[in-house]
């Protein structure tokens, strides 16, 4: 789950509050959570493309399905969750 950071000005997002985002992250099931970062940071990017929730399309293909806060686009970050359809076969056996 990602918020975008807040955008009220633009009617696109308000952020969120922890409290919030915890209640929502139970609501769909979580167990686990890790806040990374917020704001204009936030990213992300699937495969898969509808126009229902894309809203760019970069070079590497797939869509980014949310609106960077900032006016410059995205913000480099060094925190991410890759999710992987398969396990990893490049990744080191102490890592699998």
């Amino acid at each position: 789950m990602t918020v975008d950071g807040r955008q009220k000005s633009t009617n696109w997002s308000i952020g969120a509050r922890l409290p919030f985002l915890a209640d929502q992250l139970i609501a769909a099931g979580a167990y686990t959570a890790v806040n990374l970062d917020g704001g204009g940071s936030t990213t992300m990017w699937v495969q898969k493309t509808s126009s229902s929730y894309c809203q760019s399309y970069p070079s590497v293909g797939g869509c980014l399905v949310m609106r960077p806060s900032q006016s410059f686009g995205e913000r480099g970050t060094r925190s991410a969750i890759v999710v992987l359809p398969t396990p990893d076969t490049g990744a080191p056996s102490p890592l699998r």
